[in-house]
C-alpha cells in the first residue's frame, strides 16, 4: 500500500478548476447528487484526512441569504448529497458561487479559479421525478401521424374524420408515461390557407393527448370549409407551464408544418392489384392496376412482412403504376413475403390513405384490397449454377427447379457396398471414378423439380473419346446417361441424385480386313522372284489386259504412219 503524503500547508492548496462533473446533469431532484469537479492542484495521495469541502449557495429565485453546505472530501469525485438537505433547501433554481477548505483551524476561500474565471454553477432542483420530467419537456415537433409516413404528409380528410397528430416532447416514451396525464392540455387554432381565417373556437380540441392525440374536426363544422387547411397554433400546457406556439411569431415559432385538404367525400379508389408474378427479387419493379374515379398525381404503397415496413413510391407507366428497382429505393427492400398495409393516393401533394389501421388521419374506411408478393433476396434469374468446391462438380438449372437455400454436396466413394456393386456391375469399365451426390435444403436431401445439367469432372488420365457417365441403383442396376463431353467435364440431364460414375470405357479391337490390291502386289512381287510359271486369277487377267491394250496402241500407230506417207 502506498504510503500517504499530505499537503502541510493549506496556502500550497490552490484552485484550478471548478466545474460540473462531465455528464452531470444540471436538473435534479432530492434523491440525486450533484457531481462536481475540483482541482485543488495536489494529487488525491496528497489530500488531508482532515481536508473539509463546503460552498456558499443561493437561491436565486427568492434571494435567500447565502449559506454554504458541505460536499466529500475525496477530491475525484466530490458530490453534493442532496437527500440530506431538505430541511435546508427547496425546490427551485440554485447558484454555487464559491467554495470554502478548511485544514483543522485553516481555512481558505475561494471566488474564482487561479486562472480568474468566476465559480458560477448554476443547477434547478425539483421536488420528484415528475417535476424533472416537466422541465425538459418542450414541443419540438407537430406532424400529421398517418400510415407508413413522416410526420410532414399532407393528407385529404372529410368532415367526419379525425385530424390525428405526432407531438414530440424531447422527452422518451417511458417519461410521458410516467407523467400524470390530467396535467397534459392541448389546443389548437386552425388557418384556411385559401382565405387566411383562423378558427376562434379550441375548447377540449387536442383530445388523447398522452396516448394518440388528434383533433376533432366535428367540433369545428360550423367554422370550417372545403380547401386547404394548416396547424396554425398550439398551446400546450403541462405541469403548471403553459407554450403557446404559432405561426404568428409572437410566440415561440411552430417549425413544423401541418397542412390538410378538407373534403365532402374521397372515395375514389375502385380497384388495386398486383400485374405480374408475385414472386419477385430485389432486382425487380413492382407493377399494379390501379382504377380510381379521378386519376392520382401520385401513388404511393406502404408494404411490411411484420418485421420491416417501407414505404414504395409508384410512378405512372403506361397502363400501370410501377415502382423503381426494389434494391435501388432509397431505403432498398431485404427479402421476404410481404403485404400491401396501405394505398396512397396523392392529388397535388394531398393525400388520401386507404389502410386497416386505426389512429392514423386520414384514413378511408378498410383496406380491401389483398395484396401479398414474395421478394427474394437473390437475384431471380433464369438459371441458377451450383458447385460442391471439393468434388468440383457442378449444377445448372432454372431456379424454380430447386428448393429454397439448396446447397450441392458431393463426395468420392472408394470402398464400402456400394462401391463393390459398381465393380461388379460395370464389366465393362477401364476405370472410373464413383461420387456420392445429394442436393440440401436446410440439411434436409431433397430432389429437383425438373431436369437439371450435372457436370462431372473428367479425372487425368481418361480418355474423353471413351468416357460416360453412369448412375448406380441402390440395387447395383446401372444406368447409362447421354454424355457430352465440355471444358473437361463429362455433362448430362438428370433429375434424381444418387450414386453416380464417370466411366472409361473398354477400348473395343476391331478385325481389320485385308485390302485385296495390297496383298495381291506383295504376292506378285514375291512369286515373280521365285516362279515364271503363268497364273490364273487378278493377276494373270491384268497382264493379258495389259498385252491387248499395247498391241492395239501400236497398230494404231503404225497405221497413222503409212497414212501419212501417202499423202
Amino acid at each position: 500500500m502506498a504510503t500517504r503524503v499530505y499537503a502541510t500547508d493549506i496556502e500550497d492548496i490552490e484552485l484550478k478548476n471548478f466545474s460540473l462533473a462531465e455528464n452531470q446533469s444540471s436538473s435534479v431532484t432530492f434523491n440525486d447528487k450533484v457531481y462536481l469537479d475540483i482541482d485543488l492542484g495536489i494529487s488525491e495521495e496528497e489530500i488531508p484526512e482532515n481536508l473539509g469541502v463546503h460552498f456558499f449557495i443561493v437561491n436565486k429565485e427568492n434571494n435567500s441569504t447565502p449559506f454554504y453546505i458541505s460536499g466529500t472530501t475525496f477530491l475525484s469525485k466530490c458530490y453534493i448529497e442532496l437527500s440530506g438537505l431538505r430541511d435546508v433547501l427547496t425546490s427551485g433554481e440554485y447558484q454555487i458561487y464559491g467554495m470554502l477548505i478548511t485544514l483543522g483551524e485553516e481555512f481558505k476561500q475561494f471566488s474564482e479559479t487561479s486562472n480568474g474565471e468566476a465559480i458560477d454553477i448554476e443547477f434547478t432542483i425539483f421536488e420528484n421525478q415528475i417535476g424533472l420530467i416537466y422541465s425538459k419537456m418542450e414541443l419540438r415537433s407537430i406532424g400529421i401521424r398517418s400510415v407508413n409516413f413522416a410526420d410532414q404528409l399532407k393528407t385529404m380528410i372529410t368532415f367526419d374524420d379525425k385530424l390525428y397528430l405526432d407531438l414530440d416532447f424531447g422527452i422518451s416514451q417511458e417519461e410521458f408515461e410516467a407523467l400524470p396525464h390530467k396535467d397534459i392540455d392541448g389546443y389548437v387554432w386552425l388557418r384556411n390557407m385559401d382565405t387566411g381565417d383562423i378558427t376562434e373556437k379550441h375548447t377540449e380540441v387536442i383530445k388523447d393527448i398522452w396516448r394518440i392525440p388528434y383533433v376533432e374536426l366535428d367540433n369545428l363544422k360550423d367554422e370550417l370549409s372545403v380547401g386547404r387547411w394548416e396547424l396554425y397554433t398550439v398551446w400546450i400546457s403541462f405541469g403548471g407551464y403553459d407554450h403557446y406556439y404559432s405561426k404568428s411569431g409572437l410566440t415561440e415559432v411552430l417549425n413544423s408544418t401541418v397542412e390538410f385538404y378538407l373534403v365532402e367525400d374521397y372515395d375514389v379508389l375502385n380497384d388495386f392489384k398486383l400485374v405480374g408474378e408475385n414472386s419477385i427479387s430485389t432486382s425487380d419493379v413492382l407493377k399494379f392496376d390501379v382504377d380510381c374515379d379521378i386519376v392520382p398525381t401520385n401513388v404511393a404503397i406502404g408494404i411490411g412482412d411484420g418485421k420491416d415496413s417501407y414505404i414504395v413510391y409508384l410512378s405512372e407507366n403506361g397502363d400501370y403504376y410501377t415502382s423503381s428497382k426494389l434494391n435501388e429505393l432509397y431505403e432498398p427492400v431485404k427479402g421476404g413475403n410481404y403485404k400491401v398495409q396501405s394505398i396512397n393516393l396523392f392529388y397535388n401533394g394531398f393525400a388520401i390513405v386507404y389502410s386497416n389501421e386505426t389512429g392514423h388521419a386520414g384514413i378511408h374506411n378498410d383496406l380491401t384490397y389483398d395484396v401479398e408478393f414474395t421478394v427474394l433476396d437473390k437475384e431471380k434469374v433464369k438459371n441458377i449454377s451450383l458447385q460442391d468446391k471439393a468434388t468440383k462438380i457442378k449444377l445448372e438449372t432454372e431456379l424454380e427447379n430447386l428448393p429454397e437455400n439448396t446447397e450441392l454436396k458431393a463426395g468420392e466413394l472408394k470402398s464400402g457396398k456400394v462401391f463393390e456393386l459398381v465393380e461388379k456391375a460395370l464389366d465393362n469399365a477401364n476405370k472410373f471414378i464413383l461420387y456420392d451426390i445429394n442436393l440440401l435444403s436446410e440439411n434436409v436431401k431433397v430432389q429437383p423439380r425438373g431436369k437439371v445439367k450435372l457436370s462431372l469432372p473428367i479425372p487425368e488420365g481418361y480418355d474423353s473419346a471413351r468416357v460416360k457417365v453412369v448412375r448406380i441403383t441402390d440395387e447395383g442396376k446401372v444406368i447409362d446417361y447421354e454424355t457430352t463431353v465440355k471444358d473437361g467435364f463429362a455433362v448430362i440431364e438428370t433429375d434424381h441424385f444418387s450414386n453416380y460414375a464417370v466411366v472409361e470405357q473398354k477400348e473395343e479391337v476391331k478385325a481389320e480386313e485385308p485390302k485385296t490390291e495390297e496383298v495381291a502386289k506383295v504376292e506378285t512381287t514375291e512369286t515373280r522372284a521365285k516362279d515364271n510359271t503363268p497364273k490364273t486369277g487378278v493377276v494373270g487377267n491384268r497382264a493379258v489386259f495389259v498385252i491387248v491394250f499395247a498391241m492395239i496402241v501400236f497398230v494404231a500407230v503404225m497405221k497413222i504412219r503409212k497414212n501419212q506417207k501417202k499423202n
